[in-house]
């Protein structure tokens, strides 16, 4: 039964090859613009010690970010643009 499926999906590869080709510089678009900027947003979230790096670094406590005095109005200026716009 395996055989069969692997059978299949060459014969599926082969049958299709230019339209994966095709594919590659969407899938390389979408890893480029997509994905490696999401290396940057966890920097958000790190106490960042530029000798460790950004994965190295340890995490900020989400207390920190619950107890802060400056929460509300941020919270309330974020609101209010993206409502204006």
């Amino acid at each position: 039964m395996k055989k069969q499926k692997e059978k299949l999906l060459g014969k599926k590869i082969k049958k299709y090859h230019q339209l994966l080709f095709m594919m590659i510089p969407a899938i390389v678009f979408f890893i480029i613009f997509a994905y490696i900027p999401m290396y940057g947003v966890v920097l958000a979230f790190k106490d960042f010690r530029i000798m460790d790096g950004i994965m190295a670094s340890p995490w900020v406590p989400f207390c920190y970010m619950l107890n802060k005095s400056e929460w509300v109005p941020v919270r309330y200026r974020s609101n209010s643009v993206g409502v204006c716009r």
